[in-house]
């Protein structure tokens, strides 16, 4: 797993769709955002609705939005690490294995007390992987800016 502590897949990815940025706030203040499951709609442009318990071995259910998809989708990754103030990763997995397997990254980096890095990526694996040509890549990484701009925002109005 490139970028964040976590388990690492046992096969390379095909592909890592990233993006990440600078946030003014600290890593407690930036881990209180993405620990309020119950408040992203309130934020997130991307993840609709988070639900579930932020521990590894727990399932989540992720309704997640992009421009090019007519409706969300959702999504029931199993978290991999969960550590406070700094990395929130899952790993999901659509239909069979080998259709479709992704790790999903949020990893936090402390720049100094009032600044942090945010790092949100993800792995892709898979047949499905195989198809996703530039443009479609493209509306992932425009939705990741998204939400990762809206944590900024909703960092820096919490402070």
């Amino acid at each position: 797993m490139s970028g964040a502590s976590a388990t690492p897949h046992p096969d390379p990815p095909l592909f890592v769709i990233r993006h990440a940025l600078e946030i003014e706030g600290s890593a407690e203040a930036t881990w209180g955002v993405l620990s309020d499951l119950a408040r992203y709609p309130e934020w997130n442009p991307y993840v609709l609705a988070l639900e579930g318990e932020l521990a590894p071995g727990s399932t989540l259910r992720v309704t997640i939005s992009q421009e090019n998809w007519p409706e969300p989708l959702v999504v029931e990754p199993t978290v991999v690490v969960a550590e406070p103030g700094r990395v929130l990763h899952w790993r999901g997995r659509l239909g069979d294995s080998g259709l479709l397997d992704t790790d999903h990254v949020f990893a936090i980096q402390p720049l100094d007390a009032t600044r942090i890095r945010f790092d949100h990526f993800e792995e892709f694996r898979g047949r499905l992987a195989e198809k996703m040509d530039e443009e479609m890549r493209g509306f992932t990484r425009r939705a990741f800016q998204a939400m990762n701009e809206a944590l900024a925002e909703r960092v820096r109005a919490l402070s």
